[in-house]
Order: structure tokens, then sequence, then C-alpha cells
């Protein structure tokens, strides 16, 4: 099995996450007496590992935060999809009032001057 020498690529949303600091200060105060090459080469691999854990935190984010998202068009659907069918009843037998608030609705939503 061959492995591959991946190259180390800093991500910027990094600089967001407090834990990311706390690495690099950790990996340069290990060994002060280190030069500044086999420093950056150290506190890469760490951010690389750490890396790796933070997209999985990511990920297991997004997908909680599309499920939730999910749940709430759920009940928005179902919110707007009663007020259509309320609409569409109450409309043949009120059909003045109704005819009236759409002709407001669309005067009100007219822009008249730039």
């Amino acid at each position: 099995m061959v492995v591959r020498n991946r190259c180390f690529r800093f991500e910027n949303v990094w600089l967001r996450e407090p834990s990311c600091r706390d690495v690099v200060l950790c990996t340069w105060s290990l060994c002060p007496s280190r030069s500044l090459q086999d420093k950056m080469v150290n506190c890469a691999w760490d951010l690389q590992l750490w890396g790796s854990g933070f997209l999985k935190q990511c990920q297991h984010r997004v997908i909680i935060s599309k499920k939730t998202m999910e749940l709430y068009r759920g009940k928005f659907d179902s919110q707007s999809q009663r007020a259509k069918k309320f609409w569409l009843r109450e409309g043949d037998s009120n059909s003045k009032f109704f005819h009236t608030y759409a002709s407001t609705r669309k005067k009100k939503n007219n822009i008249i001057q730039l």
C-alpha cells in the first residue's frame, strides 16, 4: 500500500474557531528550542489532525440544521396550505370582499417612483 503525502491546506474558516488558536499555541509552546521550520511542520500536522475532526463536527451540525429546517418547513407549508384553502373556500361566498382585497394589495405593491 502506497501512502501519499497530502499537502497541508489551511482553511480560513478555522480562524473562527477558538480551539484552532489553542492547537497552535499548544504546538508552539511544546518545543520552544526547536527551529521555526520544525515548529511550522508540527503545527501543520496538528492542525491537519484537528481539522479532520472539525470537519466531521461541521458535517454533523449541517445534518442537524437540515433536519430542523425540514421540520419547520413542514409546519410552515401546512399553515400556508390551510390559509390557501380558507381563501379559496371563503372566496366563493364573499367574492366582492376578496376582489377588493386583491385590488388594494395590487395597488399597494406598485412602485410609483424610484
